[in-house]
């Protein structure tokens, strides 16, 4: 079988004179190089939509889900960190002091930061403290719905945290659903659905059911790196997000507070690997 650019070339070669001079050959070598181009990128979809020679994470992920297997997102690593606030710091500063909602803690050997997992401030009332955290950044995005009876919008990397998607509309909070035909009428209509998508760029796409024309969608989400924050050994943290009964950031010594993971930290997860997504192609 012949190649799309041999049958443009012998189509092309039968028609113009293979001289240097005439422009139409000139312009034919411009178009045969497209056409190699065009050729190779033929080759790859083919591979990568064949289960026996795919080779990218993005193509086992929709091969496995024409099987009915839904790869699973990341899962961040979450635990207790233990902080012990020197006497000195509330002679310097004052009392009390409050640790706000997503206070931010780094880690100071791999600076990945992980956040108070609460929505409510903590009073630091005592000199030792145990903390909830939990690793990845929260990311808000605004989305205008088009007015479509089913909404689409991409999510431009797949390390989100799993169930961390929040998707609201005046106040309004969605339902996150496995499929919209199994839950029709059901949740007044507002929920969404969460999918690989076929595009590189843009691994994540999200379906909306229930907006109206120019709605503004509040979407939230965790990043996450999945294992890479899981701790095996002690490490030591700092933090900068201590506030005062005024709501202002404090300047931390490294003498006025001690910070270490306590427990946890061991079920972070990358999601979905490659082996059980080609077990179940």
């Amino acid at each position: 079988m012949l190649s799309v650019k041999n049958i443009f070339s012998n189509f092309i070669s039968e028609r113009i004179p293979k001289k240097q001079t005439n422009i139409f050959f000139q312009l034919f070598n411009g178009i045969e190089a497209m056409f190699s181009q065009l050729e190779l990128l033929i080759k790859i979809y083919k591979r990568e939509r064949n289960i026996l020679s795919a080779t990218t994470l993005l193509s086992l992920r929709n091969l496995a889900a024409q099987n009915g297997f839904e790869p699973k997102l990341k899962i961040p690593s979450k635990g207790i960190l233990y902080m012990k606030v020197s006497t000195k710091l509330f002679n310097r500063v004052g009392y009390p002091l409050y640790l706000p909602p997503n206070a931010v803690f780094t880690n100071n050997a791999t600076k990945l930061n992980y956040y108070f997992n609460s929505n409510k401030s903590l009073k630091i009332e005592n000199d030792v403290l145990l903390i909830p955290v939990i690793e990845g950044e929260l990311i808000q995005k605004n989305e205008i719905s088009k007015g479509n009876y089913i909404e689409r919008f991409y999510i431009n990397t797949d390390s989100i945290a799993e169930n961390s998607i929040i998707i609201e509309v005046n106040g309004i909070k969605y339902t996150e659903v496995k499929s919209f035909f199994d839950n029709e009428n059901l949740y007044d209509d507002k929920q969404f659905i969460v999918k690989y998508s076929n595009k590189l760029d843009t691994p994540l796409v999200i379906y909306v059911k229930g907006t109206k024309l120019n709605d503004i969608l509040v979407i939230t989400y965790r990043l996450t790196s999945g294992e890479y924050g899981n701790i095996e050994s002690k490490f030591n943290f700092e933090t900068q997000s201590i506030i005062n009964s005024q709501g202002n950031l404090i300047d931390i010594a490294d003498d006025e507070i001690t910070i270490y993971n306590n427990s946890g930290f061991n079920f972070g997860s990358n999601g979905t690997d490659v082996n059980a997504l080609r077990a179940a192609i």
